[in-house]
């Protein structure tokens, strides 16, 4: 039972975390869309400003959080069998 429970401590937690990414990316998207209206850039990946150098930094951010979203994806995915064995089988309340 204390196993089940914290199962679905982590679980929760690991969504918490998933949904924080999820903020932190249309921040970061809102943020450059009003940076390039500003400065007049044609596009989000270097059309303009400082060439390459953004979009570069930015393939990077977009890797390292590809990264992230996999390993809370998988994380998540184990979490969900772990409660399904401790006996937890049924489907949470929806939020």
């Amino acid at each position: 039972m204390v196993q089940m429970l914290q199962s679905t401590f982590d679980l929760q937690e690991k969504e918490d975390e998933f949904l924080g990414l999820v903020e932190c990316i249309e921040k970061e998207k809102k943020g450059k869309t009003r940076e390039r209206r500003k400065s007049g850039a044609r596009s989000w990946w270097g059309g303009g400003g400082k060439g390459g150098e953004d979009a570069t930094e930015m393939n990077s951010v977009v890797m390292q959080l590809s990264r992230k979203l996999e390993e809370l994806l998988i994380d998540n995915e184990d979490l969900r069998e772990q409660v399904k064995r401790a006996g937890g089988g049924g489907r949470s309340p929806a939020k």
